[in-house]
């Protein structure tokens, strides 16, 4: 019976030694193998390498101030900030003026006034000699291309009208002493006008030479040319003074 319990005893113990051994060789072993594992992770980790900052973005450069670009019918084109602008102004100068809304260049200045508007009178002193009763005297204005306007002779003494016309026209080419006309043209470098009233060309027939560009000049030459209805023609030359 002792002996039987000492048995008892000695197995119990030893299965306790056994026990013992077990977990302490697995605690330690677990131990090791977390130290063996922080180990490895301490050696094999490294630092990531710095980050490099990103290079600061350029701005964009702001455009200031203004840029003029000329155009070919003298309108500028100014640029400020972006913003287009269209200068154009008036500018004078030489007798022209700009328009202001479409920078389109009128000149006015020495072109003719057209209409008919008188720009210039004259009056002019028969130089021709002749009776005192035949003797005439003419007078006008011209408009800007040199037309005759509001021609009036008239006898000296007495005053009768011997022809008067608002404006002389060209003398047409069916004009029955067209070729008259074309003679003194040449024979007196000057330009024949028709100064019949219209209508019937019946009766006398009239006409004055004045040379080209006397409306610019203070004195010039008038010859008047009349054809008599019952033959002959009178030839009569005149001094005029722009007046």
């Amino acid at each position: 019976m002792f002996a039987a319990r000492l048995a008892l005893a000695t197995a119990l113990g030893a299965l306790a030694a056994t026990s013992c051994g077990s977990d302490g060789g697995t605690s330690t072993g677990t131990t090791s193998g977390a130290t063996a594992t922080t180990g490895a992770s301490s050696s094999s980790t490294t630092d990531a390498p710095p980050t490099t900052d990103t290079p600061p973005t350029t701005d964009t450069p702001t455009t200031t101030g203004s840029t003029t670009q000329g155009s070919s019918d003298g309108t500028s084109l100014s640029t400020s900030s972006g913003d287009a602008t269209s200068s154009t102004g008036d500018s004078s100068g030489g007798g022209s003026t700009s328009s202001a809304s479409s920078g389109t260049s009128t000149s006015t200045g020495s072109e003719s006034t057209g209409g008919g508007m008188p720009i210039a009178f004259f009056d002019c002193t028969e130089l021709t000699v002749v009776d005192l009763q035949l003797k005439e005297k003419i007078s006008g204005a011209f408009d800007a291309q040199g037309v005759p306007l509001a021609v009036l002779a008239t006898m000296v003494k007495g005053g009768a009208i011997d022809f008067q016309i608002a404006i002389a026209g060209p003398v047409a080419a069916d004009d029955p002493y067209a070729a008259d006309v074309a003679f003194w043209e040449q024979e007196l470098t000057a330009q024949g006008w028709d100064v019949n009233p219209p209508g019937d060309p019946s009766g006398d027939r009239r006409y004055i030479f004045i040379p080209e560009g006397a409306q610019f000049v203070a004195k010039f030459s008038l010859f008047y040319y009349r054809i008599y209805e019952g033959g002959g023609n009178g030839q009569f030359e005149f001094e005029c003074i722009k007046q």
